[in-house]
């Protein structure tokens, strides 16, 4: 392909660049350094701004703090060992010296959970209703935890946005074959996250409404309750694909629509575990359907579906360290192997569940109609 490309034509790989400046002698430059692309994750994922509807910007006040995402007293502190907790951090060369292996890691309850997504003043003034206050499970509490985790998101996907052009770097020094092996990568990866951004971006600007206007009348919740702490803590959104029975709930790559969405946070306060599910009416259709799946599973079973399933969807997600240092090995390679998205294809979120999780008794659920 390449001696049929001529110097001064566009290249193959459409950056728009002419050849001779783009790929004709891509195969003899400096290979990208892992610790290039670790340095390109930690700028994007730590992009600072405030996260509150446009219309409460000019009350920001303060500087972009570390926000967490899963209350650092309430839930990070109840699973810590020594002020610390496992979780897994994004790097590429940890990566390549585990040879892909997913292996959590100890970190601070300072820093766990963290995004820099809010301005100290809006971190504090829209979530002190539970950070202040015990959760009673009221419509605005629910709300708005899943608001944190949905402003996570849209924080999140604005980073991976951002390093897009990094992917089409990552050939360089590379033969013919992987050049073009890497930008199909890059390629299919700006694509998704493009239309990741499109949708997190509808469903946050359908969020920043109720949280102006304070009517939580669009807003559906559904919330577990269990009497012990769980050993794994979290906050996510995410688009369901398949319910805990496997059943298809809507296809990911209809790039043409907007996909449903739902949030979860697993959290503890008062001695006892919360799951929490958030979703919108014009996300009903999928969550309303993945949200009766998991309410039918028997009751011994859900704890361990649910840290299944946590495992299988978040990278958000913290472990208690005396929790995970006394799981046999089987079980360990099992979560670590769930939990990375190229190994990740299939998902079954009843996967393994013969391992030992521990027993976790269920105080109370919400009610479906």
């Amino acid at each position: 392909m390449e001696e049929q490309i001529k110097n001064d034509e566009h290249c193959w790989c459409g950056s728009g660049k002419l050849y001779i400046d783009c790929h004709l002698a891509r195969h003899d430059e400096k290979p990208f350094e892992l610790w290039e692309t670790d340095k390109a994750l930690r700028a994007a994922s730590g992009k600072k701004y405030c996260s509150c509807p446009e219309a409460m910007q000019t009350d920001c006040k303060g500087k972009i703090i570390n926000a967490h995402t899963v209350s650092k007293s309430g839930s990070l502190a109840k699973i810590a060992k020594d002020s610390h907790v496992y979780g897994f951090v994004p790097s590429v060369m940890k990566l390549d010296k585990t040879k892909g292996v997913f292996e959590p890691e100890p970190i601070g309850i300072n820093k766990a959970s963290t995004f820099t997504g809010f301005c100290g003043y809006h971190d504090k003034s829209l979530f002190s209703c539970f950070e202040d206050s015990p959760y009673v499970q009221t419509d605005e509490q629910n709300f708005l935890i899943c608001y944190r985790s949905i402003a996570r998101e849209f924080h999140a996907k604005q980073g991976q946005s951002e390093i897009t052009e990094l992917f089409k770097e990552a050939d360089r020094g590379k033969s013919i074959d992987e050049q073009f092996q890497t930008q199909a990568f890059a390629f299919q990866h700006a694509l998704m996250t493009q239309v990741g951004l499109r949708d997190t971006t509808t469903h946050k600007i359908a969020y920043d409404k109720c949280l102006l206007s304070k009517d939580y009348s669009t807003f559906n919740s559904y919330v577990i309750v269990f009497n012990e702490i769980l050993p794994v803590q979290c906050s996510g959104s995410f688009t369901p694909d398949v319910d805990f029975n496997g059943n298809k709930l809507q296809d990911l790559m209809d790039l043409g629509k907007t996909l449903d969405l739902i949030s979860c946070s697993i959290f503890s306060d008062n001695g006892k575990t919360y799951a929490l599910f958030g979703w919108l009416n014009d996300s009903h259709d999928s969550c309303e359907k993945f949200i009766k799946s998991f309410d039918s599973l028997e009751a011994p079973v859900k704890a361990k579906a649910l840290i299944n399933f946590a495992f299988y969807t978040f990278e958000n997600i913290y472990i208690s360290p005396t929790w995970w240092d006394s799981r046999v090995f089987k079980f360990k390679r099992h979560l670590k192997k769930i939990i990375n998205p190229y190994e990740n294809i299939d998902v079954d979120y009843q996967e393994g569940l013969q391992h030992d999780f521990g027993e976790y008794t269920i105080f109370s659920k919400t009610e479906l109609p």
